[in-house]
C-alpha cells in the first residue's frame, strides 16, 4: 500500500494551529438556550445499575404530540466529550420544524472501555421510545445523529437495535465517523502528520476503549462498526466526511457497503465527501456546510 501525505489548504492549516482541542470542546459544551426552547433533564437505571442522564430540548409551545425526535450521539473519541457537545447545531432545527432533541450523558473511556458507552446509547434510545407519549414524539421517528466518536457509537447502536429486535430509527446522520480500530487505511497514513486528530491520535483513543485487543481479530463491530460483514437491517443514513481527514476511507467503505446490503436510494444522493478537514466546523462559519445539511434531511423526513 503507497500513499503521498496530504496537505491541507494554507489557510485552514493555519487556523487548525490555533485550536487548542480541550478549549474547542468546553467552546461546544457551552449552550445557549433561545428563548423559544426549553431544557428538561432525566435520569433513568443503565444497563449495569449505573444512572443515566438525559437532556431534552423542545419548543416551550407545542400543540403536536406526535414530533421527530432526534437522538443526539456526542463525539470525543470515546473520551472526552459530555452530552452538551453539539447540542446547539440543532436549535435552528427544533424551532424552525418542532421537533425534539434527546442527548445522552454515555459513560467514557478508560474508565468505562467498550461496551459501556454503545450499551449507555442503547439503553437511552430504548428509554426515549419507551417515552415517546410523555416526549410529545412519535416513537417510529427517530432519527440518530452522530458525529466522530458519536457516528461509530450511532452505527454500534443501530447494529444492536437491528440485532435485539429493537426500535428502528428513521435514519443515521454521520459526520465524520469513527469507524475502524485498525487505523490502517490510506487516509489515515496520509493525514498521519496533521496536526490534531491525525493516526497516532486515533490509534491513542480506540486502545483507551479497546485496550490491548485493538486491532485484533476478535473486536465486535458494536465495537467497531468497520468489522460488520452483514449491514443489512440498517436505517437510511446521511455521510459526510472531509478529503483530508483520517477517517475519511473507514466512511466511504461504509457508504459502499450501505449500499450493497440495503440497495437504499437514500445512500448515494445523501453522501458527501468535502475537499477540507471538518473538525471543529462551528467555529469557522465559512466551511460550516454540516449544520445545513443537518437541517435540510430533517426537512426532508418531515416533508
Amino acid at each position: 500500500m503507497s500513499w503521498k501525505p496530504l496537505a491541507l489548504d494554507p489557510r485552514m492549516e493555519a487556523k487548525w494551529d490555533s485550536i487548542n482541542s480541550e478549549e474547542a470542546l468546553a467552546e461546544h459544551s457551552r449552550i445557549e438556550l433561545p428563548n423559544s426552547i426549553e431544557q428538561e433533564d432525566k435520569s433513568f437505571p443503565g444497563p449495569n445499575g449505573n444512572e443515566l442522564v438525559v437532556s431534552i430540548f423542545r419548543r416551550k409551545i407545542s400543540t403536536n404530540r406526535n414530533r421527530l425526535c432526534i437522538y443526539h450521539i456526542h463525539g470525543g473519541g470515546m473520551i472526552a466529550g459530555d452530552r452538551f457537545l453539539g447540542v446547539n447545531w440543532y436549535f435552528d432545527v427544533i424551532d424552525r420544524y418542532d421537533v425534539v432533541q434527546v442527548t445522552i450523558e454515555y459513560r467514557l473511556a478508560p474508565t468505562h472501555p467498550f461496551p459501556a458507552p454503545v450499551e449507555d446509547c442503547y439503553a437511552g434510545v430504548l428509554w426515549t421510545a419507551e417515552h415517546a407519549e410523555e416526549l410529545g414524539i412519535d416513537a417510529n421517528k427517530i432519527l440518530t445523529p452522530g458525529s466522530s466518536a458519536g457516528g461509530g457509537l450511532c452505527v454500534g447502536m443501530n447494529l444492536l437495535l437491528r440485532d435485539r429486535k429493537g426500535p428502528k430509527a428513521i435514519g443515521q446522520f454521520l459526520v465524520t465517523a469513527m469507524l475502524d480500530d485498525r487505523v490502517d487505511t490510506i487516509s489515515a497514513h496520509q493525514t498521519a502528520h496533521i496536526k490534531g486528530w491525525n493516526r497516532d491520535a486515533d490509534i491513542y483513543r480506540w486502545t483507551c476503549y479497546l485496550g490491548e485487543s485493538r486491532g485484533t481479530g476478535s473486536i465486535s463491530p458494536y465495537a467497531a462498526p468497520s468489522r460488520a460483514t452483514d449491514l443489512s437491517g440498517l436505517p437510511p443514513t446521511y455521510l459526510d466526511v472531509g478529503a483530508v481527514d483520517v477517517f475519511r476511507d473507514e466512511d466511504v467503505k461504509l457508504a459502499l457497503e450501505l449500499c450493497r446490503d440495503l440497495g437504499s436510494l437514500r445512500v448515494p444522493p445523501l453522501a458527501g465527501l468535502y475537499p477540507w478537514h471538518r473538525r471543529h466546523l462551528a467555529r469557522y462559519t465559512c466551511l460550516c456546510g454540516c449544520q445545513q445539511s443537518q437541517e435540510g434531511l430533517v426537512g426532508t423526513i418531515l416533508y
